[in-house]
């Protein structure tokens, strides 16, 4: 009887360790480990969270397009810091997200430059399609499932990230403890941070793109996008986003300024003809700054990877002609 009660105790402790492990990993995810969760949200706020509260400050919001094309360092624009706050896939919601996310943080920019990738605005998806539940905390969780179409979902979504975290976040977990080598190539996830610049900046990794490459990555984005162009409208999603995120800048006391990002002449050619002028228009009802359109700012086929991901030399076209462009909105007071 002794024995089987020293074993019922050992199992007893085990599970109670396993739990334990389990409750101690999900609450540093949700506070002093945000990056293990969501890297590229995490680690920058860990570069910008200093840098907050010295000065000027314009965050910009956005998707990959932004994350390769838009080098703060390269921005000038004298007495402001620029810095480049963006996520690959983020849409609408993931960037009223991410705007919540810096307040509640007790970051509050003078300046937020919104990228509006243009297809997605015809998105007409859930609310919640542009969010990824594993890379939420609880308080985002309590803040942005409201505005879903499905709260229910997004819920379990969550639930079912966090049940096993060791499992859900291997990979992070490992590549940020050294290990990543470890790991297949195509499982790391380390590239999020090492390739990082500061500002926030993520260039494009090859300095050189075959032209086959090129093609099959212009096919790829023509059928991802094709079907948001199609009967382009304005769609309720992006829109209640979009509104949301301008109402939020009012209430905070940001001055909110949109962006549309360069794409090449064959990528632009896929809009039918008064797309951009919808998008525009639109985003001109809710700024109190610059709705910038630099879809042409960079001519060349070759500057981009793909027709809409910028390399190095289109990168530092962009940011160099975006500093005179933004002066008169950030020079008042």
């Amino acid at each position: 009887m002794a024995q089987v009660r020293a074993a019922r105790r050992a199992v007893l402790a085990g599970l109670v360790g396993v739990v334990a492990l389990h409750l101690g990993l999900n609450v540093a995810l949700d506070t002093v480990r945000p990056q293990w969760r969501d890297p590229e949200y995490g680690h920058r706020l860990g570069e910008l969270r200093p840098r907050a509260g010295r000065g000027k400050l314009l965050v910009v919001l956005g998707s990959s397009r932004v994350q390769m094309g838009i080098n703060p360092a390269a921005v000038p624009l004298a007495g402001v810091t620029v810095y480049n706050l963006s996520q690959a896939g983020c849409g609408p919601a993931g960037e009223l997200l991410n705007f919540r996310r810096l307040l509640r943080e007790g970051v509050r920019p003078d300046f937020l430059l919104v990228e509006c990738l243009t297809p997605v605005l015809a998105g007409d998806g859930p609310f919640e399609g542009g969010l990824f539940p594993d890379r939420l905390s609880l308080a985002d969780l309590r803040d942005i499932a409201p505005l879903c179409d499905d709260p229910a979902a997004v819920r379990r979504r969550f639930l079912a990230a966090r049940v096993n975290p060791w499992l859900r976040y291997n990979r992070s977990l490992l590549c940020h403890a050294g290990l990543g080598r470890w790991l297949y190539w195509n499982q790391r996830v380390d590239f999020l941070w090492d390739q990082l610049r500061p500002g926030g900046w993520m260039p494009y990794p090859d300095a050189v793109v075959p032209a086959a490459k090129r093609a099959d990555g212009f096919a790829r984005a023509e059928r991802e996008y094709t079907p948001y162009l199609a009967s382009y409208h304005l769609a309720a999603g992006p829109e209640r986003a979009y509104r949301q995120l301008a109402a939020d800048c009012r209430a905070a006391g940001v001055k909110l300024g949109f962006v549309l990002m360069p794409e090449s002449p064959r990528f632009r050619a896929l809009y039918p003809p008064g797309a951009r002028e919808l998008a525009v228009g639109f985003l001109r009802e809710l700024a109190d700054g610059p709705v910038i359109d630099a879809g042409d700012w960079v001519p060349g086929e070759g500057d981009f990877a793909d027709g809409h991901h910028l390399m190095r030399p289109g990168a530092a076209i962009l940011s160099a002609r975006l500093g005179p462009t933004l002066a008169g909105w950030t020079a008042g007071p």
